[in-house]
């Protein structure tokens, strides 16, 4: 009976044991897979040193930012937007209560026109929508990361606008958007629209502003 005792406590503990090494491997897995999406993630955001500029790493493929706002859709969505900007900027308007003067024009600049199309991109792909993504990227950390050191910068973010007209209209109509954009701190702009079937918004805008 006590041999059988000790044979059945042999079992039981060598079961605990196993047990306790297949929750171990689980937890070891699991961290690996969290571990490698995240570095996924890290290197989409931060180019390593054997890219080219306007290069960012995916989980799948290499994309060529650069390309991608140079074609003909972007550019158009790019200048519509700029012109309505500007537009505003040089006759001051008034956001909400507070009254803007007029502020110098702002010139497009093709690492921001990256960096906008990126976040665009990245808020179809990861399913989110704002200026921080979920692993606590930003305006200043995605611009430093290609390359463009601001002094101030910020972002206004837009979904399922119909055209450049009518998103523009949308951020007027925010107190904080149309501060942003017709503000006299920021001298350069990148423009950008994504769109996905699906993704959870048929079409992302963003519009990156920034100081050197």
């Amino acid at each position: 009976m006590n041999h059988l005792f000790q044979h059945h406590t042999k079992v039981l503990s060598h079961m605990t044991l196993s047990g306790l090494v297949f929750i171990l491997c689980f937890i070891s897995a699991l961290s690996c897979q969290m571990g490698s999406a995240l570095n996924g993630l890290d290197s989409a955001i931060y180019p390593s040193g054997n890219e080219q500029a306007g290069q960012f790493n995916t989980n799948e493929s290499e994309i060529d930012l650069s390309k991608q706002t140079q074609s003909q859709d972007q550019v158009n969505i790019q200048n519509q937007l700029l012109d309505l900007i500007n537009r505003y900027r040089l006759s001051g308007y008034q956001c909400g209560f507070d009254p803007l003067l007029p502020a110098e024009p702002l010139n497009l600049n093709d690492t921001l026109n990256e960096v906008a199309l990126y976040h665009a991109m990245d808020m179809a792909i990861a399913g989110y929508v704002g200026d921080e993504s979920p692993s606590g990227e930003s305006t200043y950390i995605r611009l430093a990361s290609a390359g463009f050191r601001a002094s101030t910068s910020a972002s206004v973010i837009a979904v399922d606008q119909s055209n450049a007209q009518s998103c523009f209209e949308y951020w007027l109509a925010s107190q904080d958007a149309c501060d942003v954009l017709l503000s006299d701190r920021f001298l350069q702009v990148g423009i950008a629209r994504y769109q996905s079937q699906q993704a959870e918004h048929s079409s992302y805008w963003v519009v990156v502003l920034g100081t050197r």
